[in-house]
């Protein structure tokens, strides 16, 4: 048996119009990749640039809210539950004292002569026992504390004398921790010209 090998030319079906044809279908398949290649790099520049603009809105956002947080005004700590103020023995032989309301930080207005010595008495939670209390005449006067500072006692209070100055007008004590504040407010008062002297100025002077 004799096996027949039939090879066929390439040459035998060669025409000019194959060959073009031939000649763009590889031309074709040459600039596919090329297409995707350039696709690619172009989505890989918009991802990059969309990445940097998400980037920059989220520091503009953050600096925006730590400005906002910066300005906002914080709350003030005041701690003192009351306060006394006892102006001592007057005439009749009673004691005469007063507890100021508080408003906020601020306790409410009371006259005293000048150079008139009272008690004051600062009323702070039992949980500040033994914590150092600070004193601080704002406008003038004399306070008398300890020489180690002065501390809450066991029950929360501090109690300390005041002297007023001569100078009349607004005269405030600062009592306090470095954290919060509580203010007592006095008038001295104007002897010598009574009308500057706030009207109903309650208080034993």
């Amino acid at each position: 048996m004799n096996l027949k090998i039939t090879a066929k030319s390439a040459s035998a079906n060669w025409s000019p119009g194959s060959a073009r044809q031939d000649t763009e279908r590889a031309l074709q398949k040459l600039s596919r990749p090329l297409r995707t290649r350039a696709l690619c790099t172009r989505c890989r520049g918009f991802t990059s640039g969309l990445a940097l603009v998400v980037l920059g809105v989220g520091m503009l956002i953050s600096i925006v809210a730590r400005a906002q947080g910066d300005g906002d005004p914080q709350p003030i700590v005041s701690r003192a539950l009351s306060a006394t103020v006892d102006y001592g023995i007057d005439a009749n032989g009673n004691d005469v004292s007063f507890q100021p309301e508080k408003s906020g930080v601020d306790f409410a207005l009371f006259g005293l002569d000048p150079q008139q010595t009272v008690t004051v008495t600062v009323q702070f939670p039992v949980e500040l026992a033994g914590q150092l209390i600070i004193v601080e005449p704002l406008d003038g006067g004399i306070v008398t504390i300890p020489d180690d500072g002065l501390h809450a006692a066991a029950d929360g209070t501090v109690v300390f004398p005041f002297q007023a100055s001569e100078t009349p007008g607004a005269c405030r004590i600062a009592v306090h921790q470095p954290d919060d504040m509580n203010v007592l407010h006095f008038w001295i008062i104007d002897t010598a010209h009574p009308e500057n002297n706030p009207a109903d100025l309650p208080g034993g002077y």
